[in-house]
Protein backbone atom coordinates (compact mmCIF):
# COMPACT_ATOMS: atom_id res chain seq x y z
CA UNK A 1 0.00 0.00 0.00
CA UNK A 2 2.78 2.40 0.93
CA UNK A 3 4.75 1.67 -2.24
CA UNK A 4 1.68 2.08 -4.43
CA UNK A 5 0.92 5.40 -2.73
CA UNK A 6 4.52 6.59 -3.22
CA UNK A 7 4.39 5.74 -6.93
CA UNK A 8 1.17 7.72 -7.27
CA UNK A 9 -2.19 6.74 -8.69
CA UNK A 10 -1.50 8.34 -12.07
CA UNK A 11 1.53 6.10 -12.70
CA UNK A 12 0.36 3.08 -10.75
CA UNK A 13 0.66 -0.39 -12.22
CA UNK A 14 1.35 -3.84 -10.86
CA UNK A 15 4.67 -3.87 -12.70
CA UNK A 16 5.71 -0.53 -11.21
CA UNK A 17 5.00 -1.78 -7.70
CA UNK A 18 6.68 -5.13 -8.34
CA UNK A 19 9.80 -3.43 -9.71
CA UNK A 20 9.99 -1.08 -6.73
CA UNK A 21 9.63 -3.98 -4.28
CA UNK A 22 11.97 -6.21 -6.31
CA UNK A 23 9.40 -8.98 -6.59
CA UNK A 24 7.54 -10.54 -9.48
CA UNK A 25 4.17 -9.34 -10.70
CA UNK A 26 2.84 -12.84 -10.11
CA UNK A 27 3.72 -12.59 -6.41
CA UNK A 28 1.57 -9.46 -6.07
CA UNK A 29 -1.48 -11.45 -7.11
CA UNK A 30 -1.19 -13.33 -3.80
CA UNK A 31 -2.11 -10.03 -2.11
CA UNK A 32 -4.29 -8.05 -4.57
CA UNK A 33 -6.72 -9.07 -7.29
CA UNK A 34 -5.42 -6.52 -9.79
CA UNK A 35 -4.62 -2.93 -10.52
CA UNK A 36 -8.05 -1.63 -9.40
CA UNK A 37 -7.69 -3.10 -5.92
CA UNK A 38 -4.13 -1.81 -5.71
CA UNK A 39 -5.37 1.68 -6.60
CA UNK A 40 -8.06 1.48 -3.92
CA UNK A 41 -5.54 0.41 -1.29
CA UNK A 42 -3.15 3.19 -2.31
CA UNK A 43 -5.96 5.74 -2.10
CA UNK A 44 -6.97 4.49 1.35
CA UNK A 45 -3.36 4.61 2.53
CA UNK A 46 -2.94 8.21 1.40
CA UNK A 47 -6.32 9.37 2.65
CA UNK A 48 -5.84 7.76 6.03
CA UNK A 49 -2.61 9.71 6.51
CA UNK A 50 -3.91 13.01 5.23
CA UNK A 51 -4.23 15.33 8.20
CA UNK A 52 -6.74 18.12 8.53
CA UNK A 53 -5.50 21.72 8.87
CA UNK A 54 -4.07 22.54 12.27
CA UNK A 55 -6.45 23.97 14.86
CA UNK A 56 -4.64 27.12 15.99
CA UNK A 57 -7.69 28.61 17.68
CA UNK A 58 -8.62 30.50 14.51
CA UNK A 59 -12.20 31.55 13.75
CA UNK A 60 -14.40 28.64 12.71
CA UNK A 61 -14.93 30.16 9.25
CA UNK A 62 -11.18 30.54 8.72
CA UNK A 63 -10.65 26.92 9.72
CA UNK A 64 -13.47 25.68 7.47
CA UNK A 65 -11.98 27.61 4.55
CA UNK A 66 -8.64 25.92 5.23
CA UNK A 67 -10.42 22.56 5.34
CA UNK A 68 -12.14 23.25 2.01
CA UNK A 69 -8.84 24.29 0.40
CA UNK A 70 -7.18 21.14 1.76
CA UNK A 71 -9.87 18.87 0.30
CA UNK A 72 -9.92 20.75 -3.00
CA UNK A 73 -6.13 20.60 -3.40
CA UNK A 74 -6.00 16.92 -2.46
CA UNK A 75 -8.48 15.85 -5.12
CA UNK A 76 -7.33 18.33 -7.73
CA UNK A 77 -3.74 17.15 -7.33
CA UNK A 78 -4.73 13.48 -7.64
CA UNK A 79 -7.60 13.12 -10.13
CA UNK A 80 -7.54 9.35 -9.79
CA UNK A 81 -8.02 9.69 -6.04
CA UNK A 82 -11.15 11.65 -6.91
CA UNK A 83 -12.28 8.78 -9.15
CA UNK A 84 -11.71 6.32 -6.32
CA UNK A 85 -13.74 8.49 -3.96
CA UNK A 86 -16.63 8.91 -6.39
CA UNK A 87 -16.68 5.16 -6.99
CA UNK A 88 -17.14 4.59 -3.25
CA UNK A 89 -13.80 2.82 -2.95
CA UNK A 90 -12.67 4.66 0.18
CA UNK A 91 -13.96 3.21 3.43
CA UNK A 92 -15.29 5.23 6.36
CA UNK A 93 -12.34 4.11 8.47
CA UNK A 94 -9.93 6.12 6.32
CA UNK A 95 -11.69 9.42 7.06
CA UNK A 96 -12.96 8.83 10.61
CA UNK A 97 -10.13 10.73 12.33
CA UNK A 98 -10.49 13.68 9.99
CA UNK A 99 -14.25 13.83 10.54
CA UNK A 100 -13.73 13.78 14.29
CA UNK A 101 -11.23 16.65 14.01
CA UNK A 102 -13.69 18.74 11.98
CA UNK A 103 -16.39 18.28 14.59
CA UNK A 104 -13.95 19.09 17.39
CA UNK A 105 -13.17 22.49 15.86
CA UNK A 106 -16.82 23.31 15.26
CA UNK A 107 -17.84 22.15 18.76
CA UNK A 108 -15.26 24.58 20.17
CA UNK A 109 -17.05 27.33 18.25
CA UNK A 110 -20.43 26.41 19.73
CA UNK A 111 -21.87 24.26 16.92
CA UNK A 112 -24.11 21.43 18.01
CA UNK A 113 -23.72 18.04 16.35
CA UNK A 114 -26.41 18.65 13.72
CA UNK A 115 -25.21 22.09 12.67
CA UNK A 116 -21.57 20.94 12.66
CA UNK A 117 -22.43 18.04 10.38
CA UNK A 118 -24.41 20.34 8.06
CA UNK A 119 -21.45 22.71 7.81
CA UNK A 120 -19.05 19.83 7.20
CA UNK A 121 -21.22 18.31 4.47
CA UNK A 122 -21.81 21.65 2.73
CA UNK A 123 -18.14 22.63 2.67
CA UNK A 124 -16.84 19.18 1.75
CA UNK A 125 -19.43 18.60 -0.97
CA UNK A 126 -18.65 21.92 -2.61
CA UNK A 127 -14.88 21.37 -2.42
CA UNK A 128 -15.21 17.96 -4.08
CA UNK A 129 -17.71 19.28 -6.64
CA UNK A 130 -15.35 22.10 -7.57
CA UNK A 131 -12.54 19.56 -8.06
CA UNK A 132 -14.80 17.45 -10.29
CA UNK A 133 -15.67 20.51 -12.38
CA UNK A 134 -12.04 21.54 -12.76
CA UNK A 135 -10.73 18.07 -13.68
CA UNK A 136 -13.28 17.18 -16.34
CA UNK A 137 -12.80 18.50 -19.88
CA UNK A 138 -14.36 21.92 -20.31
CA UNK A 139 -16.71 22.34 -23.24
CA UNK A 140 -17.34 25.68 -24.88
CA UNK A 141 -20.97 26.70 -25.00
CA UNK A 142 -21.65 27.89 -28.52
CA UNK A 143 -25.39 28.33 -29.08
CA UNK A 144 -26.58 28.62 -32.67
CA UNK A 145 -26.68 32.26 -33.84
CA UNK A 146 -30.45 32.12 -34.22
CA UNK A 147 -31.04 30.70 -30.72
CA UNK A 148 -32.87 33.04 -28.36
CA UNK A 149 -30.69 32.60 -25.27
CA UNK A 150 -30.04 36.13 -23.98
CA UNK A 151 -29.01 35.09 -20.48
CA UNK A 152 -26.45 32.61 -21.77
CA UNK A 153 -25.01 35.28 -24.07
CA UNK A 154 -24.68 37.69 -21.15
CA UNK A 155 -22.98 34.94 -19.16
CA UNK A 156 -20.54 34.33 -22.01
CA UNK A 157 -19.72 38.03 -22.09
CA UNK A 158 -19.12 37.90 -18.34
CA UNK A 159 -16.78 34.91 -18.72
CA UNK A 160 -14.84 36.77 -21.38
CA UNK A 161 -14.33 39.78 -19.08
CA UNK A 162 -13.64 38.13 -15.74
CA UNK A 163 -11.60 35.14 -14.67
CA UNK A 164 -13.12 32.62 -12.29
CA UNK A 165 -12.73 33.83 -8.72
CA UNK A 166 -10.21 31.86 -6.62
CA UNK A 167 -11.64 28.85 -4.84
CA UNK A 168 -10.95 30.47 -1.44
CA UNK A 169 -13.19 33.38 -2.43
CA UNK A 170 -15.99 31.24 -3.83
CA UNK A 171 -16.18 29.13 -0.68
CA UNK A 172 -17.07 32.27 1.28
CA UNK A 173 -20.59 32.17 -0.17
CA UNK A 174 -21.20 28.93 1.74
CA UNK A 175 -19.54 30.29 4.86
CA UNK A 176 -21.89 33.28 4.71
CA UNK A 177 -24.84 30.90 4.56
CA UNK A 178 -23.58 28.96 7.58
CA UNK A 179 -23.13 32.23 9.48
CA UNK A 180 -26.70 33.24 8.57
CA UNK A 181 -28.08 29.94 9.89
CA UNK A 182 -26.27 30.68 13.16
CA UNK A 183 -27.53 34.31 13.24
CA UNK A 184 -23.93 35.51 13.26
CA UNK A 185 -23.17 38.89 11.69
CA UNK A 186 -21.11 38.49 8.54
CA UNK A 187 -18.93 41.61 8.79
CA UNK A 188 -16.66 40.34 11.62
CA UNK A 189 -16.33 36.97 9.88
CA UNK A 190 -15.44 38.62 6.58
CA UNK A 191 -12.77 40.63 8.39
CA UNK A 192 -11.36 37.47 9.99
CA UNK A 193 -11.21 35.77 6.60
CA UNK A 194 -9.57 38.79 4.98
CA UNK A 195 -6.88 39.11 7.63
CA UNK A 196 -6.15 35.39 8.02
CA UNK A 197 -2.88 34.28 6.53
CA UNK A 198 -3.11 31.95 3.50
CA UNK A 199 -4.22 28.48 4.43
CA UNK A 200 -1.10 26.40 5.19
CA UNK A 201 -0.54 23.05 3.58
CA UNK A 202 -1.95 20.34 5.82
CA UNK A 203 0.65 18.37 7.74
CA UNK A 204 1.19 14.72 6.86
Amino acid sequence: MRTAHEIGLASLSLKAVADRLDVSVASLYHHVAGRDELARLAAEYGTGRSKVPVDRGQHWAVWLREWAVHIHRSFLGQPELLSQYLAGALTADTTAANLDAVHAVLARAGFDVASANRAYELITSYAIGAAVTQTRPRRRLEPPPEADLPHLRRLQAHWAREALAPFEVRIETILAGIAAMRDEPWAPIAEALATARPAPRARR
